[in-house]
């Protein structure tokens, strides 16, 4: 978390987690916005999740090594 928000330069290229944590205010959290964002962020994985989790499981089915073919 902290590597990331040093290295970046710009506010247009911080990462996801980086960008949600700029939502808290300075003289406290904004709960409703910082959740509105946090849900929003974890939307595009969800859907890439929906759509690719045949392929995932897939991968850790091999990766268990139970001895059957994928």
């Amino acid at each position: 978390f902290f590597l990331p928000l040093v290295l970046t330069t710009t506010p247009s290229m911080r990462l996801v987690p980086v960008a949600v944590e700029a939502y808290t205010g300075g003289y406290g959290t904004l709960y409703n916005e910082t959740f509105a964002v946090a849900t929003l962020a974890s939307l595009i994985p969800l859907i890439i999740f929906i759509f690719l989790g045949r392929y995932f499981i897939r991968g850790l089915v091999a990766l268990g090594g139970a001895g059957k073919g994928v």
